[in-house]
């Protein structure tokens, strides 16, 4: 075997298998925090169900074409799919978990409808190659999620929710798994791993070109949850002047007790919004709130 053969057909295939790992256990960290909190909160539990039943299936394709990477990461990927299912089933709404379930009955009947088809058929080769193009469908599934989030994002121009490591990683994913695909010619695995590519290459441009308020950490909506104007120590004692100079950039007097409820802030640009209405209706530094 030439040197060229060991890096196309093992050293990049055990790379694409490290890349699929790596994005396997992305959520983990995620769903421990969930798990703290007690509550899925943003956290979306049926891509995992639909990668553990997609991998489930290509376990047994990797079998039936005799591919040991195909048949061992996915081995390792239904693993940690099967305990993120089954660990935000628990935490799931009554909603989720209905969710869940259609995904997971879907599946299994899908199965065994082809089951029958494989019992019922003599021609062994055509039942080998329309069970590669079922794994083709199911992996396609993983990537209807993503899709809706894309649209959401066009629509808004916000990129926030979108990983761009992850994104990055499923790039590089995708392509390594679609070109051994070529190597081996195997376009049941070509063909998902293409779609995907695409998807993963624009979700990294979009995470450029739509990074969001968080990213861009401007005002109100960073959820940094610190004033904007940070050269002013914002306590109960705070003049009303020193926040009118900080919101036109002047320097900052020394702070004058003012009797005031303490306030909790968590966006200095509107705090100093109330203290102009304040100033302009009230005139009394007095009934600041």
């Amino acid at each position: 075997m030439s040197a060229t053969d060991i890096i196309l057909f093992t050293v990049m295939p055990i790379f694409g298998c490290f890349l699929v790992l790596v994005l396997a256990l992305s959520p983990v960290r995620a769903l421990l925090e969930c798990e703290k909190a007690n509550s899925l909160g943003n956290f979306n539990p049926l891509p995992p169900c639909l990668f553990f039943l997609t991998n489930l299936v290509w376990v047994i394709n990797g079998v039936f074409f005799n591919d040991v990477y195909v048949f061992f990461i996915n081995v390792v990927m239904v693993s940690v799919n099967f305990q993120i299912t089954i660990r935000s089933y628990r935490l799931a709404s009554d909603d989720q978990k209905r969710q869940i379930e259609i995904v997971l009955h879907s599946y299994l009947w899908v199965a065994m409808l082809f089951g029958f088809v494989f019992l019922y058929c003599n021609d062994y080769d055509t039942v080998i190659a329309a069970y590669g193009w079922m794994c083709c469908g199911f992996n396609m599934t993983v990537f209807v999620p993503p899709i809706f989030v894309m649209k959401r994002v066009f629509e808004t121009k916000d990129a926030s929710t979108i990983s761009a490591p992850f994104a990055v990683v499923g790039t590089f994913c995708t392509f390594f798994w679609a070109f051994y695909g070529i190597l081996i010619n195997q376009y049941s695995i070509v063909w998902p791993n293409v779609f995907g590519l695409v998807l993963c290459v624009v979700q990294t441009l979009v995470t450029f070109l739509y990074p969001g308020p968080k990213a861009e950490g401007k005002g109100p909506g960073t959820g940094t949850g610190t004033a904007v104007y940070s050269d002013v120590s914002l306590t109960p004692n705070t003049s009303l002047k020193a926040l009118l100079s900080a919101a036109d950039g002047s320097p900052s007097p020394s702070p004058v007790p003012v009797l005031v409820e303490p306030v909790t802030v968590t966006e200095g640009s509107m705090l100093v919004k109330r203290a102009v209405f304040d100033l302009e209706n009230e005139g009394d530094v007095g009934n600041m709130v």
